[in-house]
């Protein structure tokens, strides 16, 4: 018994898939194994985002951290270099955060990290690029200004980017610019304003 199988995307490749029935066996497998190939590159292309980044460990994961203790409430988070962290979790608050390896900011909405401080020494990701982060992200400090650890260079109360590491982050895309309407006369007292023809946020 003979299979043959034919993709028809329209009324003209009828006369195309016919002819490739005809060919020779050992052409049409070869054909047929080209077209395969084809096919799973495409499935199996790689992706832009940062947190698709196969080589990533869960921050959710307990075996990630050198203690085998998710990060708790009021400690510190050391990201050792050559280590590449994802954050796919909420999270409690952090004494601060040192990045000296990767953090990736997960695609997940509504994360919150709250910090007296957070320090990338090594790469810092939300979203990118070519793949914009489009949930929502917060990252808060806090502490009084004599009540945290004070940072060379950088203080108390920070996110901060050392010399020679990668902060990076994308949102989504927003109008930046816009057309005026009409002919504006000079600002009088008591007016103020501008008129638009659509939002800018």
């Amino acid at each position: 018994m003979r299979l043959k199988v034919c993709f028809i995307f329209s009324p003209a490749q009828h006369s195309s898939c016919t002819a490739f029935f005809r060919m020779e066996p050992t052409l049409r497998s070869l054909t047929l194994l080209l077209l395969l190939a084809i096919s799973n590159a495409a499935i199996q292309a790689p992706s832009n985002c940062p947190w698709d980044d196969p080589e990533l460990e869960k921050w959710s994961d307990h075996t990630t951290w050198p203690t085998g203790q998710i990060p708790q409430e009021d400690t510190e988070v050391f990201i050792p270099k050559g280590k590449k962290v994802v954050l796919d979790t909420q999270i409690p608050r952090l004494l601060h955060v040192t990045i000296n390896g990767t953090l990736v900011w997960g695609n997940v909405d509504g994360i919150r990290m709250e910090t007296s401080f957070l320090l990338v020494n090594g790469e810092f990701h939300i979203g990118s690029e070519e793949c914009n982060f489009e949930k929502t992200a917060d990252i808060f400090l806090y502490g009084k200004s004599n009540s945290v650890e004070v940072v060379p260079v950088f203080g108390r109360k920070f996110i901060g980017a050392a010399s020679g590491s990668t902060l990076e982050i994308h949102g989504k895309q927003k109008k930046s610019w816009t057309k005026l309407v009409a002919t504006l006369s000079p600002v009088r007292p008591g007016r103020c304003g501008l008129i638009y023809d659509s939002s800018v946020s």
